[in-house]
């Protein structure tokens, strides 16, 4: 069964608020390329990481994650939104991940964050 976007979110949580890589490390594929969806959001700070760079980033970034919420679950792609706490304010992170052939991993991750609309 293909992994879940709340499977592969909540692994991450752990690695970035309990600091905690085990399952993270796990889910993401040998090959895995992470970059932000907007060359503006440079996060990490090249823009581009491979599966240690996320890790080693994750598990030093003062940030805090929480609130998952899915968008889609299928056998390709997940997608889903969570916030984070980022220097004191809450932003709002929609996420798409990208499934090895199989599903049982995770082969490349796009983020793009922005705040929460105030009324």
């Amino acid at each position: 069964m293909p992994l879940t976007f709340h499977r592969v979110i909540s692994a991450w949580s752990k690695c970035m608020n309990d600091k905690d890589s085990s399952e993270i490390n796990d889910l993401l594929s040998d090959d895995f390329v992470w970059q932000s969806a907007a060359p503006e959001h440079k996060t990490p700070s090249d823009d581009k990481a491979d599966k240690t760079e996320t890790i080693e980033f994750t598990l030093g970034a003062d940030i805090s994650m929480g609130d998952f919420n899915t968008i889609y679950d299928g056998q390709e792609v997940v997608s889903g939104t969570h916030s984070a706490i980022i220097d004191g304010t809450e932003k709002v992170v929609f996420c798409l991940g990208h499934l090895t052939d199989d599903g049982a991993k995770v082969k490349s991750w796009r983020h793009l964050s922005g705040d929460y609309p105030t009324d």
